[in-house]
């Protein structure tokens, strides 16, 4: 088999692991038998699959998990919260020796491999009454119990000594203790019995299986880089990247052609050519984007197995709710929300939610409720992530913003304004930090990573009612739309979703600082000026009047952008640049425009940073203001 064909297998049979994890995941909840003999399939496909491939370690674990769906399909083992652990523990093992075979492209046997295969194990306990004349009759409960120790592991061991007589009346040929053996091993209890054949009718033997305590692991498993990749294609993500970029070099062509059109002045034919190619090629760009589209259930599914391992830890009971896990996002986009996600889901299960204890005190029911849910609205995705908790004390919020200085003590804010006091960096209410997290404590962090998607993040909150944390994304982030502007002869590319309007200003609109900062007035805003070509060392630039401002939304409220002239609106593919070129803040990305040359796109969120060292809290809005703070 080829190497790349190996590939593409592996990729596929990493799919069944993470299929087979997600029905597990449900067997909480829904323990049907139909349901069950659909994870005994996959268990069995993921098996054969291995052994065809040669990965003999992945299918030696996927058999010891047939056998236990096997067991608890014919009604052999209960279904409980241990074995279900126990199986997802088996689901790591997998991921994990996977993980080997795609970097690798060959499967390690050594001892050093990623994952050791543990078989899965049952506890059992033994308890043996043998009668007393049992030694006479050559029987040694010893030998019986080290034979059943060999076979697993021993968790607890106990000797009772109520029909012990006397010293003086002691009869050393005679049997007086009794002993239980609580042991965790992989045999089955069949085998287990047949060590006892040769002892029926010497005692009372007891076999039996318990169940194991929960587990509650002391931290819930930390989804590894190859599980937040979202494997939903079979080809090389460098080919479909490269697929896009042929795509958008052939709308730069076609509007160079164009442009050689209009100059020449072609006729009637060349006209209807030109358009169908420009057609043409605007089918091909956008066909060539949504290759790179995936759905976010991967994403979800990883989330929805962190919260059950987190509540178990934190004793509360959560029901996970997920809507519109068929919305595709951009790959890229898909695996960068994964943190801002866990953390606030993180946050939620630490700190917004009681404990059954609690929530029944307040007449809530003792389950409470988390929800993710995802939608596309006007080309971007929005997310929101949710619970029927505590919500924000505002008041405390209020208190805590004053005592440390964010705000003036007779500053009247509105409830959507102290919400966003908590994305303030280090900014938290709570007296002890959780284990997990502290209600506001990386919530900045949450914050600037959507910033860094070109998104936002935005919370609502009721008391007693819990809190809707809202993100909204771009689509994709292998093009955009935006306007194209020109600044000392460079093309510059801003986000057409945060442009709110363009304006020519008048020279009694311009207001100077006395600490060297500038100001736009408009009928509703004072607007903070950034003189692209200063910020982005372009040229010194004259302290005049600007030919034009583009007025953008950014964090800390409204930004004017100063340009010679605005060129078109544009559809940009985003190029990175090299590690080893220095870019200075400001700038996200490059692209290739229309007419074929490079543009910078601008990054608002640095360009924000920039502006909030120098400009008062005064120069934009009270929201600005108040993160300015």
């Amino acid at each position: 088999m080829k190497p790349e064909q190996k590939e593409s297998f592996e990729q596929e049979l990493l799919e069944l692991v993470r299929s087979l994890e997600a029905g597990l995941l449900q067997l909480e909840e829904s323990a049907d038998s139909e349901h069950v003999a659909g994870l005994f399939r996959h268990a069995h496909n993921i098996k054969s699959a291995a052994a065809m491939l040669g990965l003999s370690r992945v299918s030696a674990v996927a058999h010891q998990m047939e056998t236990v769906l096997e067991e608890v399909r014919n009604g052999r083992r209960a279904i409980s919260s241990a074995t279900i652990s126990q199986l997802l523990a088996e689901v790591d093992s997998l991921i994990a020796l996977l993980a080997g075979a795609e970097s690798t492209s060959s499967f390690p046997t050594g001892a050093g491999s990623a994952a050791s295969l543990s078989p899965p194990t049952r506890r059992f306990r033994l308890g043996l009454r043998l009668l007393p004349d049992s030694l006479r009759n050559g029987l040694e409960p010893l030998r019986l119990l080290e034979a059943v120790a060999e076979l697993g592991q021993v968790v607890t061991s106990t000797t009772g000594d109520s029909q012990l007589p006397s010293l003086d009346a002691i009869d050393p040929e005679r049997l007086y203790l009794t002993f239980e053996l609580v042991v965790d091993t992989a045999t089955s209890d069949r085998e287990l019995r047949n060590l006892f054949l040769f002892a029926e009718g010497a005692g009372d033997i007891e076999l039996g299986e318990v169940a194991p305590p929960p587990a509650t692991p002391e931290e819930g498993r930390e989804p590894s880089p190859l599980d937040r990749s979202t494997q939903t294609l079979l080809v090389s993500v460098r080919r479909v990247d490269a697929l896009v970029e042929l795509a958008t070099e052939l709308s730069a062509a076609t509007a160079q052609l164009e442009q050689l059109r209009d100059e020449l002045g072609g006729d009637d034919r060349m006209q209807s050519a030109c358009a169908g190619i420009r057609r043409l090629a605007s089918r091909i760009h956008e066909a060539a984007l949504t290759v790179r589209l995936v759905p976010v259930a991967p994403t979800f599914t990883l989330l929805r197995r962190y919260v059950r391992d987190q509540a178990l830890r934190l004793h509360k009971s959560v029901e996970m709710v997920q809507r519109g896990e068929t919305t595709e996002v951009d790959k890229i986009v898909a695996e960068r929300l994964f943190d801002p996600l866990k953390h606030l889901v993180r946050n939620a299960l630490d700190h917004g939610i009681e404990t059954p204890a609690e929530r029944q005190a307040k007449g809530k029911p003792g389950r409470a409720l988390l929800f993710l849910e995802a939608r596309q609205e006007h080309g971007r995705v929005v997310l929101d992530v949710g619970d029927d908790g505590r919500g924000l004390d505002l008041a405390r919020i209020r208190q805590t913003a004053r005592a440390r200085g964010l705000i003036a003590h007779d500053a009247e804010l509105t409830d959507a304004e102290t919400s966003a006091l908590i994305f303030l960096p280090g900014f938290s209410t709570a007296e002890q930090i959780g284990e997990l997290s502290g209600r506001g404590v990386g919530l900045d962090v949450v914050n600037r990573s959507v910033l860094a998607l070109g998104g936002d993040l935005r919370v609502t909150s009721l008391p007693d009612a819990g809190v809707t944390f809202t993100l909204s994304v771009p689509l994709t982030l292998a093009m955009i739309e935006g306007l194209v502007l020109c600044c000392d002869g460079q093309r510059l590319v801003v986000p057409l979703d945060v442009v709110r309007t363009l304006v020519r200003p008048q020279s009694d609109q311009l207001t100077r600082l006395p600490g060297g900062g500038e100001v736009l007035r408009l009928a509703d805003a004072v607007v903070p000026l950034v003189r692209l070509n200063q910020v982005l060392g372009l040229s010194p630039g004259a302290a005049g009047l600007p030919r034009m401002v583009v007025v953008a939304t950014a964090q800390s409220g409204l930004l004017g952008l100063c340009a010679d002239e605005v060129l078109a609106q544009e559809s940009v593919l985003l190029k990175g640049f090299h590690r080893s070129l220095r870019i200075g803040p400001g700038v996200l990305a490059a692209a290739v425009i229309s007419d074929g040359s490079i543009a910078l796109v601008l990054d608002l969120a640095a360009l924000d940073k920039v502006i909030t060292k120098s400009a008062p809290a005064s120069a934009a809005s009270p929201a600005g203001a108040l993160m300015r703070e």
